[in-house]
């Protein structure tokens, strides 16, 4: 836990560990193998890109602040302006990568689930290997 606390705030971490962790929890919602290396999705990527675009701006606008000329101090302002169009991109990405992880993640609404009958079990065939397991028909009801 504290691992992905530090991730968020310690510099240079804070580039690399949010995305990757948004990519694992994506991963292992979409129900792929454990074993298989996270692949974040194109929204993910949007959202990392921009947030790594936004720190990296941030940065760059709190460094050229320090300086007193009265051009740097213009050019300072075009900086503010661009991190701040970047911070509310990556604001609505953020929205929406949170939509779309808590909509992975959330329970199954049993209301609009159709139930499965199971109707019959059917041996195999005579010609079919005998350690091939029978196969077994489900419908639901109302033949569909």
């Amino acid at each position: 836990m504290h691992v992905v606390v530090a991730g968020w705030l310690v510099p240079v971490a804070n580039l690399l560990i949010p995305g990757s962790t948004l990519a694992e929890i994506e991963h292992a919602a979409l129900g792929r193998p454990a074993a298989r290396r996270p692949t974040p999705s194109v929204l993910l990527m949007a959202w990392w890109a921009s947030w790594v675009a936004g720190v990296l701006l941030a940065w760059l606008t709190i460094a050229w602040s320090f300086q007193d000329s009265t051009q740097a101090q213009a050019d300072g302002v075009l900086l503010h302006a661009a991190a701040d169009v970047v911070a509310a991109v990556v604001a609505v990405l953020t929205a929406i990568v949170v939509r779309s992880l808590t909509r992975l993640l959330q329970p199954v609404d049993t209301e609009h689930v159709r139930r499965m009958q199971l109707l019959a079990v059917r041996p195999a065939p005579a010609s079919a290997p005998a350690a091939a397991p029978a196969p077994a028909v489900i419908n639901s009801p109302g033949g569909r």
